[in-house]
């Protein structure tokens, strides 16, 4: 502080009332960063399965705690709608491949009428 200035609000040492918000975006985004990690390393039917899980409130701990008939049923579940998506992706890339124009292998040159015999 220089001779004849007020003193300073800022020389006082206070938190930042607004670091939490800083500490609060740092978390959420490190939560995204892991779950997309998470998510980017799963295969399809990892993937498929978690989004069942998800969809239905339910953890693996929840499933392995289920009795032997419960879990039976949420696994034959999983894997019905695992057989749907894999079903669903096999009709999307056949139809998209279909709806390409087809080019032969082999083509005949191209004549421009009788003067191209000549």
């Amino acid at each position: 502080m220089q001779k004849g200035e007020p003193p300073s609000i800022k020389d006082e040492e206070e938190p930042d009332p607004n670091a939490w918000i800083t500490e609060k975006k740092k978390k959420a985004h490190e939560a995204v960063l892991n779950t997309f990690s998470k998510i980017s390393t799963m295969d399809p039917k990892e993937l498929i399965r978690a989004k069942y899980l998800e969809t239905h409130h339910l953890t693996e701990d929840d499933v392995s705690n289920m009795s032997p008939d419960q879990r039976a049923k949420v696994e034959q579940e999983i894997e019905d709608e695992i057989d749907r998506q894999m079903e669903a992706e096999i009709r999307r890339k056949h139809d998209e491949s279909s709806r390409r124009p087809r080019v032969p292998v082999e083509s005949e040159p191209l004549t421009l009428g009788a003067a191209a015999s000549e």
